[in-house]
């Protein structure tokens, strides 16, 4: 196996081993490498200052390799390994400044200017994957991972309009050279591995390589995209021992959709899950447009969210209401065993998970014609906020219109996300509303925190299953 990462950055070939590997990516840019125009203000991937482009792995992605916005602040640099990363610093210059700057200029869009390189990035990213114009709501949409506290976003936006789809592809073809491509899958063609005093980082190239890293037994940290990581290590000093990365198994970015069926494995992250249900199922992919934003979506995965085991965790409850089913990769006989999602979470923050297993993927059923789904995350703020409740209610009728499935799963309101069965059970054998509505008063468990109180949440089970069950005609 190798003992040190390579990625390219703006145009450079780099090559970096020991304790920076384990540094922050803008840390690395800022103190090792001079790049000071990525900015770092919040530290937990909410502001967007710190916003750089990064392709994926290019051992992965081949030709189809695309730069996405992400934010450095919350990226190990041992997580660019096989990548190429562009910083502010390489869209423009000052002889010759990319469009998007000279836009900002001219609008009069900066004025501290701190969270100016993220917001040209941003942007920068969006005009090159999009052969049109964007509107003014497109751009908003991709915006929504940038704060600014001087301008005001109207300047900004009007920056943005400017620009007639003249950019696409314009940094993938400067970038993203057959040479450099090239060069970055010959150099990570084989394992990684390495050491420092404080802790060590594994790699595994494909699932033989995988199973052999796990039978060590030596408590490893999985690390699928980190952005929850990232955020304990720059706010609590968290920072794992070992580290055992999936960023070089091709075969856990294949998404697949088959018949009514979706399967994503552990590197497919939230983004190119929600335009694979762009046309499956367009209430999922409008859901997920509330959760994080483009920075975050772009690295952050379902198989994350889900091992995460967050009772508020955004995804759980629209999986638990689809009857997703968890397929765990085991050391012991190399197979992957299927579980039932509803039966994955043991307690708060525990998974049905042993020693040499980790989460190998997630399948879903997709909503057919004859099914309705209810979604819902009520929380403080409509973008990049932290759910107090999350629901995910399903129900399938026959050709008659006669009830004959139903499945009603929330989050927030109990120590791990759950599914109602009680009462659930209570609908489908005709029990009134009053005694369903009761019922599932009576399995969840709310507690007060600072997103809502014990009485808010159970008012909004009741007030959302209530509407539910009335616009299914449910529950007389």
């Amino acid at each position: 196996m190798r003992d040190s990462i390579e990625f390219v950055l703006n145009g450079r070939a780099r090559k970096v081993s020991g304790e920076d590997c384990f540094l922050n990516l803008s840390d690395y840019l800022r103190k090792i490498q001079g790049l000071t125009g990525t900015k770092v203000v919040c530290a937990e991937g909410d502001c967007g200052a710190c916003s750089v482009l990064k392709s994926p792995p290019v051992s992965i992605s081949g030709e189809d390799t695309q730069f996405e916005v992400v934010n450095s602040c919350i990226l190990l640099v041992a997580q660019l390994d096989g990548c190429v990363v562009l910083t502010v610093e390489a869209l423009g210059s000052l002889a010759q400044l990319h469009p998007i700057q000279s836009a900002m200029a001219e609008n009069h869009a900066s004025q501290c200017g701190f969270c100016t390189p993220g917001f040209v990035v941003a942007l920068a990213d969006m005009m090159e994957s999009h052969k049109k114009p964007c509107s003014e709501q497109e751009i908003k949409n991709h915006l929504t991972g940038n704060l600014c506290r001087c301008t005001g976003y109207q300047s900004i936006i009007d920056a943005a309009k400017t620009q007639k789809g003249s950019l696409f592809g314009r940094l993938k073809k400067k970038f993203l050279s057959e040479k450099t491509l090239s060069h970055l899958s010959s150099a990570t063609d084989v394992g990684l591995r390495f050491e420092t005093e404080a802790a060590s980082f594994v790699a595994p190239r494909d699932r033989a390589e995988l199973i052999d890293v796990l039978k060590e037994n030596l408590d490893y940290r999985i690390l699928g995209a980190g952005t929850d990581l990232g955020v304990q290590r720059n706010k609590h000093g968290v920072a794992p021992t070992r580290v055992l990365s999936l960023h070089l198994i091709k075969e856990l970015y294949e998404l697949r959709v088959r018949e009514s069926q979706i399967f994503v494995p552990a590197r497919v992250t939230l983004s190119e899950l929600r335009k694979a249900l762009l046309t499956r199922s367009r209430d999922l992919s409008n859901f997920l447009d509330i959760f994080a934003s483009p920075q975050i979506k772009n690295v952050a995965t379902l198989v994350g969210n889900v091992a995460n085991a967050s009772p508020i965790a955004d995804t759980p409850p629209f999986l638990l209401a689809l009857n997703a089913r968890v397929h765990v990769l085991s050391s012991e006989d190399g197979e992957i065993h299927e579980i039932p999602l509803v039966d994955f979470y043991v307690a708060y923050k525990k998974l049905k998970l042993k020693a040499g297993e980790l989460i190998w993927a997630i399948s879903f059923d997709l909503p057919q014609k004859n099914e309705e789904l209810f979604l819902k995350k009520i929380s403080q703020r409509k973008d990049l906020d932290i759910s107090c409740v999350n629901m995910g209610f399903w129900s399938k009728k026959d050709s008659k219109g006669a009830l004959n499935g139903l499945r009603l799963a929330i989050g927030g309101v109990a120590e791990k996300p759950i599914r109602l069965k009680q009462t659930e059970s209570s609908v489908l054998r005709g029990a009134s509303r009053e005694e369903v509505l009761s019922l599932a008063q009576e399995e969840i468990r709310p507690l007060s925190d600072l997103r809502g109180s014990e009485n808010y949440r159970r008012l909004l089970v009741h007030n959302y299953l209530d509407s539910f069950l009335e616009a299914q005609g449910l529950a007389p």
